[in-house]
């Protein structure tokens, strides 16, 4: 048996997680996910007994974004995210973790991009709904809902 140290501290993801549209992250995101899903046929019939049955017929996915309200240089604003919505044609996307360059003086981020040194999911998607939402005493903010158009390709982590 190898040595194998499970650290929750050290080994989990804590909110590294982003969508990138058009290879830029989508700006000041509070979350990210990406949800795959299975098309399943029914199969059951009178030699299935009591028990449903199935196979998987299809494959799909979804990603969702929900961001602060802004509009900050060189990543995916509010409105560069409306004017994606309004559009008719599919938008690349990336799902990864998140890579910050972090200036040392001010602590500032000055800088984002998809981690390489881990894997990744890439491919293509139809906005299905963007939301803006602002209310009294609180953050104005902006949900993005999009479905996947052909195959999610996963990206492998490149290796120095």
């Amino acid at each position: 048996m190898t040595d194998v140290t499970y650290n929750s501290n050290l080994n989990v993801k804590r909110g590294q997680l982003i969508v990138l549209l058009g290879g830029v992250p989508v700006a000041y995101a509070r979350s990210a996910t990406l949800t795959i899903n299975n098309t399943i046929t029914d199969t059951s019939n009178k030699f299935d007994g009591m028990w449903d049955t199935g196979v998987i017929t299809g494959h799909g996915y979804t990603i969702a974004t929900e961001g602060l309200i802004t509009e900050q240089k060189e990543s995916k604003s509010y409105k560069a995210l409306m004017d994606a919505a309004e559009g008719e044609d599919a938008v690349d996307f990336q799902f990864g973790t998140l890579k910050k360059t972090v200036d040392e003086t001010t602590g500032n981020v000055t800088g984002v991009a998809l981690d390489t040194s881990c894997p990744s999911w890439k491919g293509s998607v139809n906005i299905s709904s963007f939301e803006l939402q602002s209310e009294s005493k609180n953050l104005a903010t902006s949900t993005l809902n999009a479905t996947g158009t052909g195959k999610l390709v996963p990206v492998a982590a490149v290796t120095a």
